[in-house]
């Protein structure tokens, strides 16, 4: 490989820079000088500048996609965990709650797994759940109950289940509705976390819930479903 010459010759200067000694000079006891001055030379070693060849780049291109391929092949990945059933008003909701205020807010529990081979360090959170006749465009996660703070989940692990709480009482006639299913719940949003090699990932969701049969299904297509994987950026102080 022609990278080694390049390494001998910088090895070689090395060791020939190591040789040099400073000029000795001694002294008597007066200003005449006893002995003989030892002059240095200004010789450099040599260095041979050895481009590196197409097949050197094609090798180290290959190495570099073989490492970067090992690391997404154990990285982290999340993936939605267990859903709790969405509580909601049941057929005995009228007798239970007779008032709209008595009843407790609609939520649902949620978590994450990591099915990946190494451990994810979740840093955020964000969660939004709402009530719509049909599922309106992705503008964003504005109002989403948010969590932050590093919560490290190794391999095959699950996060604690997390609530999402609608933002209020649901009224006579929004019970009617979803009871027949005339307008849905929609649970969406996203969490972000680290890999240990680097990387920040970030993994969107979006669910329907049918509360006649208690299902959830994922919706909302590539707008609300999707991933993303950058390089970390640190920043040097």
């Amino acid at each position: 490989m022609r990278w080694l010459l390049l390494l001998l010759a910088l090895m070689i200067g090395a060791a020939q820079s190591q040789e040099k000694t400073p000029p000795k000079v001694e002294r008597g006891n007066g200003a005449k000088q006893s002995g003989k001055q030892q002059i240095g030379t200004d010789a450099r070693p040599l260095v041979v500048v050895v481009p590196p060849t197409e097949e050197d780049r094609k090798e180290a291109e290959a190495l570099r996609e073989t490492v970067e391929s090992q690391e997404r092949s154990e990285r982290a990945i999340l993936f939605m965990g267990k859903l709790e059933p969405l509580i909601f008003p049941t057929a005995a909701h009228d007798k239970l709650y007779p008032g709209d205020k008595d009843a407790p807010w609609p939520r649902i529990g949620y978590c994450f797994v990591n099915l990946g081979r190494t451990a994810a360090i979740i840093d955020r959170i964000e969660v939004k759940l709402i009530l719509k006749d049909k599922l309106p465009p992705n503008t964003g996660y504005e109002g989403s109950q948010a969590m932050d703070g590093e919560t490290v989940l190794p391999s095959g692990g699950t996060t604690r289940m997390y609530p999402a709480m609608f933002d209020r009482h649901l009224t006579k006639a929004e019970i009617e509705e979803v009871r027949n299913e005339t307008k849905h719940f929609y649970l969406f949003g996203f969490t972000r976390y680290d890999d240990i090699f680097g990387y920040v990932h970030s993994y969107s969701f979006c669910f329907q819930f049918l509360p006649k049969t208690n299902s959830v299904f994922v919706t909302g297509g590539e707008q609300y479903n999707f991933r993303h994987t950058q390089k970390k950026q640190y920043e040097i102080r």
